[in-house]
């Protein structure tokens, strides 16, 4: 691989990191372009590292060259919106700045600042033959800060440009970032920047004395290893390692790392960025994270896809005993079908955002799990796919709604079976359900009553069943009462009627349940009963009184008085069973000589 191709590479594994570097830069660059929203100047960062890259691809500056070219165009594509950047000589700075510290061969880096200066070169000219542009309302406030930067542009048209030395140096010591500039094979620091003093606390004589290792004494094995691969690679980036202030305080760093060639030796030249507050609030982040009852997780998409964090609730809900053992797991090992994986997936690569969908999981040691997850696609600096996802173990829920499912398939089998009319119905009082027996006693079908209000009461019997619907919501039952209902041809029947309000786990009224048992027969039987009574004591006591008649006259004198007082002749004769053929007043045989 050719120099300049490995530093394009470089750029583009970096693009992120870059970009973002570059736009802070543009920010501070007191040019103007802080009042730029950030998304519209990494946009442009992104569009300019691309150039660089062809550039780089086709070792010409071309590429570069014709973007500023570009610029006094109306429809400038480095920035979104037409807007007309104030200062291309500040963006070329920043460019420089961005790039410089993170060169991986001294041929590259020679390559970046010729072209940097073949830029400056086209800037210049493009100013000098074109009338500057138009200060725009949105920038008008801030033109205190850009008439300076105006008249140095018109200074260093007029001035000899530097050679890349000077230029490197003028960014070298200007970085916002602390550079180290380290012999890697004697761990001797060759340079450093201001920013590298007062990040760590020493004077430069102070920082230039120690060695590399000195302000890593506490992370030394992972920072001989990092060291190693990036001699081995050319290149790497680290937020792992800490450097070791002057007062002894550990100070959490991103380090960007390349292996650059001076005066023909081999030099590791350092990118460090101070990263406390960053890891503060990645920590609190985590910690709350961490706390949550719920799991946490990332992964990335697909039937393969793996896990690349979860926090500890979502491992124990799994029942993994560490993380480490949870994370190398594929995703869809959690799944009882891994067909239900690749759906999940395709459907929120395609909507990109997924609520409470219920999944049939199952845990590592093969124990059935539902969770309800939901979850959102994101894309990372290489604009690859992955998956921030939460989910809630409802494998109890799911339980409860079987059993209850179970619970009142039986429960409706048992009213399907009653051999007595069932109704149930909703706090409205409509029908929610009617059992066959209701059917067959009064005609009616579910079909025909569901949702609807079930009038079978007659006119002359609404005061008990007024009274009866009072006790029922007063009391939440009532039982046994009698009444009259219609049928569906129009029968009236003698009912007993029981019923109970139906209530939620709550304690909240859901419902209401009637059962009815038709007493038509049996009410016909009992007045027969009650008849028959009636006649037999009739008979007991007329038969008493006969038997203390001494003459056939007193005889008929006393049962004729006794059916005088009870009944008419001849409902008398009908009770009595007499036939009404015989004359009572004859004379009759009672076995008498």
């Amino acid at each position: 691989m050719s120099a300049l191709k490995e530093f394009a590479d470089f750029i583009t594994l970096n693009m992120a990191n870059l970009a973002a570097t570059y736009a802070q830069l543009l920010a501070e660059s007191n040019a103007g372009y802080e009042i730029f929203p950030a998304d519209s100047r990494i946009t442009s960062a992104r569009k300019l590292l691309k150039a660089v890259i062809k550039a780089y691809d086709s070792q010409t500056s071309e590429p570069l060259v014709g973007l500023f070219e570009a610029h006094t165009n109306e429809n400038s594509y480095r920035w979104a919106e037409h807007i007309d950047p104030p200062y291309p000589l500040a963006e070329i700075e920043c460019l420089g700045q961005t790039l410089t510290p993170v060169v991986t061969n001294l041929e590259a880096g020679k390559f970046l600042w010729d072209m940097l200066l073949e830029l400056r070169t086209t800037v210049h000219k493009s100013i000098e033959s074109k009338p500057p542009p138009p200060i725009r309302p949105a920038i008008e406030e801030n033109v205190d800060k850009m008439v300076l930067p105006r008249k140095v542009e018109d200074k260093l048209g007029q001035a000899p440009l530097p050679d890349s030395e000077t230029h490197f140096r003028k960014i070298f010591d200007h970085s916002n970032d602390a550079i180290f500039v380290v012999d890697p094979i004697q761990d001797k620091i060759l340079d450093i920047n201001t920013k590298a003093c007062t990040m760590l606390g020493y004077s430069r004589a102070e920082l230039l004395a120690l060695s590399y290792f000195d302000i890593h004494l506490h992370v030394l094995p992972q920072l001989m290893a990092f060291v190693q691969s990036v001699v081995e690679q050319g290149y790497g980036w680290t937020n792992e390692l800490a450097l070791m202030t002057k007062s002894g305080k550990p100070l959490p760093a991103e380090i960007s790392a390349s292996i650059i060639e001076l005066d023909g030796n081999p030099s590791l030249i350092a990118l460090v960025r101070d990263s406390s507050e960053r890891k503060e609030s990645e920590q609190r982040f985590k910690e709350l994270i961490n706390d949550l009852p719920i799991g946490v997780y990332r992964n990335t998409p697909g039937p393969g896809g793996h896990f690349l964090e979860a926090n500890p609730a979502i491992v124990a809900m799994f029942e993994a005993d560490t993380t480490e053992e949870f994370l190398k797991h594929n995703v869809s090992d959690l799944y009882q079908d891994p067909k239900d994986r690749e759906r999940f997936s395709e459907k929120l690569l395609e909507v990109g955002y997924i609520k409470d969908e219920e999944l049939r999981l199952k845990t590592l040691k093969g124990r059935e799990l539902w969770g309800s997850v939901t979850a959102v696609m994101r894309k990372d600096a290489q604009e690859q796919p992955y998956f921030d996802g939460l989910i809630v173990d409802i494998t109890e829920r799911k339980r409860i709604e079987v059993l209850s499912q179970e619970s009142e398939e039986r429960y409706r089998l048992f009213l399907d079976l009653s051999p007595d009319p069932i109704v149930i119905y909703d706090p409205n009082g409509q029908v929610i359900y009617i059992n066959s027996a209701f059917a067959q006693t009064f005609g009616w079908f579910e079909d025909e009553l569901r949702g609807k209000r079930l009038d079978f009461v007659p006119e002359e019997n609404w005061p008990e069943t007024r009274i009866a619907l009072e006790q029922l919501a007063t009391t939440g039952k009532v039982l046994g009462f009698e009444t009259k209902r219609f049928t569906k041809d129009g029968r009236i029947l003698e009912v007993q009627q029981s019923g109970a309000i139906i209530k939620d786990k709550d304690g909240n009224p859901t419902g209401s349940v009637i059962f009815t048992r038709d007493i038509t027969d049996l009410k016909a039987a009992q007045e027969t009963t009650q008849r028959q009574a009636q006649r037999e004591q009739t008979i007991r006591e007329i038969t008493e009184k006969m038997r203390r008649a001494t003459t056939l006259d007193e005889l008929v004198k006393t049962t004729a008085e006794e059916l005088g007082k009870r009944l008419s002749v001849g409902h008398a004769v009908v009770q009595l069973g007499i036939d009404e053929s015989v004359d009572a007043s004859a004379p009759q045989d009672n076995g008498r000589e």
